[in-house]
């Protein structure tokens, strides 16, 4: 079995999150963290994406640390590519993967020293396929397909899940009026694919750790611009989807990653022709992850000059030239309309 984290070092780290996130009612709304976003910057020596870049980062003690890039290529390009920020912010030169490559827009994460990326076949191949790595994307094993009932039109997306064996987990849309979330485990193998009771999307839904449960975010069908969560707990999932973030809504898939107290960050593109990208924060203790009150209001991101698909972002501690360190938010997207090249702004949290 792949995965090399230890319940003891996740659980770990999750209760130092727990222990820094303030606690609030679930009616009173918790104050909003100011995020200084640094001015974009295309990142250098990438050819850029017709689609949206994934990223995840490595924790802080890791062997590996560092913020992770992957993306398939401009236009017609179907290889998926790779790249590494380092701890200084410094990026390094894109690596064509070794992989069959993909017509979406690929996933990626990190679980402690090791990292998984899923992404759907080329053209009309709709299996979803899979590598890990263990040495910061150095090498990769073979692609493989993730078994026969994991197939999907669009961008699968992949996170880790607490608890006994610390395995990925993975989510997916079917293929074409399909419109269902399946999701699968890892135990060496996938399991077969399993729909997400009451998710249905035209949209990649988002695996996540989310405040304090793991689940499924995704936006709503059709004309349906809500961000909606599921939430897998020791017993099943919860009855009923809920709708999270009452003021957000986007066209396409939200990004989430951990704030600067432990509780989640979440930003997203705008509704139909609105290419600005937003952003908020939630409180893990502030009631239930399943109240909207408990989001802060949307706020616009003003380091973003637009973008056309779903932005990344991944936590990170960046490292001054003095030696010392600030928390961050590392945001990457590509650009508005048909502007295929691929930028990045740090935001540095409180």
């Amino acid at each position: 079995m792949r995965w090399k984290g230890t319940v003891a070092t996740i659980c770990g780290a999750l209760a130092v999150m727990a222990a820094l996130a303030p606690t609030s009612s679930a009616t009173a709304r918790p104050a909003q963290d100011t995020v200084s976003w640094g001015a974009q910057a295309p990142i250098p020596g990438v050819g850029g994406s017709s689609d949206a870049p994934a990223i995840t980062s490595c924790d802080n003690n890791s062997s590996y640390a560092g913020t992770y890039l992957m993306w398939k290529g401009a236009g017609s390009d179907q290889h998926l590519y790779f790249n590494k920020m380092d701890r200084q912010g410094n990026w390094g030169n894109q690596v064509p993967l070794p992989f069959g490559g993909s017509s979406t827009a690929p996933s990626i994460t990190c679980g402690y020293d090791q990292l998984i990326a899923v992404w759907k076949g080329v053209g009309s191949d709709s299996r979803i396929f899979y590598s890990f790595s263990d040495n910061g994307g150095a090498t990769w094993t073979a692609q493989a397909p993730a078994g026969e009932t994991a197939r999907t039109d669009i961008t699968p997306t992949v996170d880790w899940l607490p608890g006994a064996g610390i395995r990925p987990y993975l989510v997916w849309k079917g293929v074409g009026s399909d419109n269902r979330v399946y999701s699968s485990e890892w135990f060496g193998y996938w399991t077969s694919g399993a729909a997400v009771p009451g998710a249905v999307t035209d949209t990649p839904p988002r695996a996540t750790y989310h405040l304090g449960g793991f689940g499924v975010v995704w936006k709503g069908y059709g004309s349906d611009p809500k961000f909606w969560f599921q939430r897998l707990g020791e017993d099943g999932w919860l009855s009923a989807p809920v709708v999270i973030v009452a003021d957000g809504g986007s066209s396409t898939t939200p990004a989430l990653t951990w704030g600067p107290h432990g509780q989640q960050f979440m930003t997203w593109k705008g509704v139909g022709s609105d290419q600005r990208v937003y952003y908020t924060t939630a409180v893990e203790h502030c009631g239930d992850a399943t109240h909207p009150e408990c989001w802060n209001p949307q706020q616009v991101n003003p380091a973003v000059g637009g973008t056309s698909s779903a932005p990344g972002v991944a936590a990170q501690q960046i490292i001054r030239p003095d030696g010392s360190a600030y928390s961050a938010e590392v945001l990457v997207w590509k650009g508005a309309s048909g502007d295929q090249r691929l930028f990045y702004s740090i935001g540095a949290l409180p």
